[in-house]
């Protein structure tokens, strides 16, 4: 019933045309908005999955060469993704006797300039070899893990 009152309503305005207009448009800009929100972080999450993938074959490559090992597959998980640390400039005006500070990022040709790259805490990371079985040799993959990643060994787990 509410249906049909408010059908009755828009079929009573004069500038229908006017209104539709407007809702085709608003439809367009939240389209595109969703495209160019969708790439950025597409690109992010692209980055931050080639940096996994690269330290996951680089710990894979490293056990696998230890004495009594073969097969090798390691997962890390993260606690979240990289964090960037950006330059700020502190910008003071004094306007009647009244100071003011304002804090901007510096921009370089409109990017932000990025101090540096902060990698992501690790939540824990998963060995699976062939050769684990033997307890020298896990523990042998636990502290190459471990001194590899800076982490304590009880986020480590091995598996045969």
């Amino acid at each position: 019933m509410a249906i049909k009152q408010v059908l009755n309503k828009v079929r009573s305005v004069k500038n229908i045309e006017v209104i539709i207009a407007v809702i085709i448009c608003i439809v367009i800009v939240l389209l595109f908005a969703s495209t160019f929100v969708r790439e950025n972080t597409e690109s992010i999450d692209a980055s931050f999955s080639s940096y996994v993938m690269g330290l996951e074959e680089k710990l894979q490559q490293v056990i696998s060469a230890m004495n009594g090992v073969e097969k090798t597959e390691v997962a890390i998980s993260f606690k979240s993704g990289t964090e960037k640390v950006y330059a700020f400039e502190t910008i003071i005006k004094t306007s009647g006797g009244i100071t003011t500070e304002e804090t901007q990022i510096v921009t370089a040709q409109g990017q932000p300039v990025v101090l540096k790259e902060l990698a992501p805490d690790i939540l824990g990371v998963v060995v699976v070899a062939q050769g684990a079985d033997d307890v020298a040799v896990r523990l042998r993959i636990v502290q190459a893990v471990v001194t590899l990643l800076g982490i304590d060994g009880s986020k480590v787990q091995v598996f045969s």
